[in-house]
């Protein structure tokens, strides 16, 4: 939900990701997990990566969840030209500096584990101010303050008027000028039509 609990979490400067799960229970009925809903995390090693790495990886943010496997790549970032940030990352700049904001992604031509390809219809940027962050001093907004006014869709990037890289990723840039506020993106994306 655009300006909910997450956008809530997220205004208040929390490094609170999103997570897919698979809620496994019947060998005969349901996916294995994996098979259906996957998280996808970017993981650091110097060679083979542990557990501690794919733990690493997850509370970085710099990671994605994703259903039916509508897509299988992406790159989330942001620039000021000299320096960069990824997804749960942070990037300082300069009020009045223009910085872009890039998506890139990957939505497959094969069929997944359902017998079906579904196709990416629109990818959604979402924008919310950061702002102060509740204590349990602050009583009652700590303690059912679940939303966040601020939050709005930035810009909407329909795939259909979008062409595809050599590696088959759509790739689009946003430019953002910065404002005193600080701010936090997500994406949301789906296969379903506005």
């Amino acid at each position: 939900k655009v300006g909910g609990l997450w956008d809530s979490l997220l205004g208040e400067g929390r490094e609170w990701w999103m997570f897919s799960d698979s809620d496994f229970h019947n060998t005969e009925e349901e996916f294995w997990p994996g098979e259906y809903s996957k998280d996808h995390t970017w993981v650091t090693a110097d060679e083979e990566y542990t557990a501690e790495d794919v733990i690493a990886g997850l509370r970085s943010g710099n990671s994605f969840s994703v259903e039916g496997q509508l897509i299988d790549g992406l790159e989330f970032s942001a620039s000021d030209g000299e320096a960069s940030a990824t997804m749960g990352g942070t990037l300082e700049v300069a009020e009045g500096e223009i910085y872009e904001i890039t998506i890139r992604f990957r939505d497959p031509d094969e069929l997944n584990n359902h017998g079906d390809n579904p196709v990416l219809d629109h990818v959604d940027l979402i924008a919310g101010e950061v702002g102060k962050r509740y204590t349990p001093k602050d009583k009652q907004d700590y303690l059912t303050k679940d939303t966040n006014e601020t939050t709005t869709i930035l810009a909407s990037f329909d795939t259909a008027g979008l062409e595809k890289d050599a590696e088959g990723y759509y790739v689009v840039t946003y430019p953002v000028p910065a404002g005193l506020q600080d701010m936090y993106y997500r994406l949301r994306g789906t296969n379903q039509a506005r």
